[in-house]
């Protein structure tokens, strides 16, 4: 288990891991307000180290004090991404390439290198809709229905949630785009910094209407009709909240998630079949975030160690080895 005290403080508000002058490619997130940089370190920050160590990647976060509110120009900390990049290439030169990550995700040990995965000169970026609409439609319905009969009995069993791409966009007043991504994960280059300040300059001047996802409609539009993009892998950023109104629906009788050995389990068995987990919202499903990632990985029954990786690439003979009888002790 990689050192969890050793998170440093570069600059005021500035935090680093395994960054050094040779780190050419980070984690970065930004942990601005409330107990968001604490709740990092607790619950998300276990599973980036045991991943970033495994892939050679550096892990930066600007918390508290990091960005002036001048700066900030109103916005909350989900807009910053924006400015991260640039605030990287001033701060650490030498990271050629980022992959922006909210704090509330946790990541598969053995998940892929996600900067192996995005072409270099291209914006990573997660669909938000499974290409099967039906799956889209029922995993929605089922959350609806869920958190109607045991959260909230006023919650609408049609809103924005079951909106098209296309429906979201022109709500907030873009033309619409057939396609959308989850902006809770973009790989890019430090080359592409300079855009994405300058859009965060312009989102601090123009009327932006309802903004019903925070940044992320504003920032699909920017990066899906500004620069090459590439699609990754959907396990790349799974929503838990999906996940859990269509795997672990009894869940939902618990009420608060945290320090639940139960959400532990369900976590866990999501977590060794997809490669970045999104507890995203502040509805109570995304309290099963604040459990121990020691735990949830200890539950993950080693299939992220390396001894299973290398039992996955050794080829299998089918040769028989007689019967194979279970034997109790």
């Amino acid at each position: 288990m990689p050192d969890l005290d050793s998170l440093s403080e570069i600059s005021p508000g500035v935090f680093a891991w395994n960054v050094n002058a040779d780190t050419r490619h980070a984690l970065v997130t930004s942990a601005i307000g409330g107990s968001y940089l604490e709740d990092f370190r607790e619950f998300s920050l276990p599973t980036w180290q045991e991943y970033a160590q495994r892939c050679g990647l550096g892990v930066v976060v600007f918390a508290d004090g990091s960005v002036s509110d001048d700066t900030l120009g109103g916005f909350n900390g989900a807009w910053l991404k924006m400015l991260l990049p640039e605030l990287v290439k001033q701060q650490f030169p030498q990271v050629t390439r980022l992959a922006l990550v909210d704090t509330d995700i946790i990541i598969n040990p053995s998940a892929p290198n996600v900067f192996e995965s995005t072409p270099e000169g291209h914006v990573g970026v997660v669909p938000e809709f499974s290409p099967d609409l039906a799956k889209n439609v029922e995993s929605r319905k089922r959350l609806a229905f869920l958190r109607r009969k045991y959260y909230d009995a006023s919650y609408p069993l049609d809103s924005i949630l079951f909106a098209s791409a296309e429906q979201v966009y022109r709500e907030e007043g873009f033309q619409p785009l057939s396609e959308s991504f989850c902006s809770g994960l973009i790989v890019l280059d430090s080359a592409s910094s300079s855009a994405f300040s300058a859009w965060f300059d312009e989102a601090k001047t123009v009327e932006l209407g309802p903004a019903v996802a925070w940044e992320q409609t504003y920032l699909n539009y920017k990066v899906l009709t500004q620069l090459p993009h590439h699609w990754l892998d959907p396990e790349f950023q799974v929503i838990w909240n999906l996940e859990m109104a269509s795997s672990h629906p009894s869940l939902y009788q618990m009420g608060d998630l945290s320090t639940s050995e139960f959400a532990e389990n369900c976590v866990a068995d999501t977590l060794n079949r997809v490669h970045f987990l999104h507890f995203a919202g502040s509805w109570p499903e995304s309290t099963a975030w604040k459990n121990s990632p020691q735990q949830v990985m200890n539950k993950m029954g080693s299939l992220f160690e390396p001894e299973f990786r290398k039992y996955l690439e050794t080829p299998s003979t089918g040769v028989a080895r007689g019967k194979i009888a279970f034997q109790a002790d």
